[in-house]
């Protein structure tokens, strides 16, 4: 198995640490795959989760093996490692989109009806959603984006609701709406899936 060939190197000295922590990293990944594939049976849909999960992560290494230290193999070996390495950038572009648009999602406020707008709108003329500008700050435009809306009461229980988003340009800004609960008082955002434009 792999993981026997190369286990020696976790303790091996190496003059570049960053390969060092890099090496370490990649022996977890092999040994999370063993406690994966040991811990559930193959019947059990989370392990096809578990197992996608620890593969991204020792595809995004070996693609940093190639393209930072020149990582090569023979044969049909070069052929399996560059399929690897292909899903290792898939990955990579997906986390650095989905770290910059959390960022940008961080900072959106709600600015919701006070309840004198409410009261003084007995015949539900009053947009009673609560709002927010979303600033796509970044530089991936979206064909769609799919948002879930977490909303807290006051004891901090969270109510879920989705927000979709038809298309959004980098550099746009773009307005949502939520219809609040009756005790919400405060609104997050988090990504629940995306189509970039390509």
């Amino acid at each position: 198995m792999e993981y026997d060939k190369i286990s020696g190197l976790r303790y091996a000295k190496f003059e570049d640490s960053k390969l060092q922590e890099k090496v370490i990293s990649y022996l977890n990944t092999l040994e999370e795959s063993k406690e994966v594939i040991s811990h559930y049976s193959f019947d059990d849909l989370q392990l096809y989760s578990d197992w996608d999960a620890v593969y991204d992560n020792k595809t995004v290494l070996l693609k940093d093996f190639v393209n930072d230290y020149g990582l090569k193999l023979g044969g049909n070996d070069q052929k399996v490692l560059d399929e690897l390495v292909a899903n290792g950038k898939t990955v990579t572009k997906a986390n650095e989109v989905k770290k910059a648009l959390t960022a940008i999602l961080e900072k959106v406020q709600f600015t919701c009806p006070s309840e004198e707008d409410s009261n003084t709108d007995p015949w539900g003329l009053f947009d009673s959603d609560c709002e927010a500008v979303i600033d796509n700050s970044t530089q991936y435009s979206f064909a769609d984006l799919y948002l879930t809306a977490s909303l807290y009461d006051a004891d901090n229980v969270k109510t879920e609701k989705t927000v979709s988003i038809d298309s959004m340009k980098a550099g746009e800004k773009v307005k949502v709406q939520v219809a609040p609960d009756a005790n919400t008082k405060d609104i997050k955002l988090s990504i629940s899936s995306y189509t970039l434009v390509k």
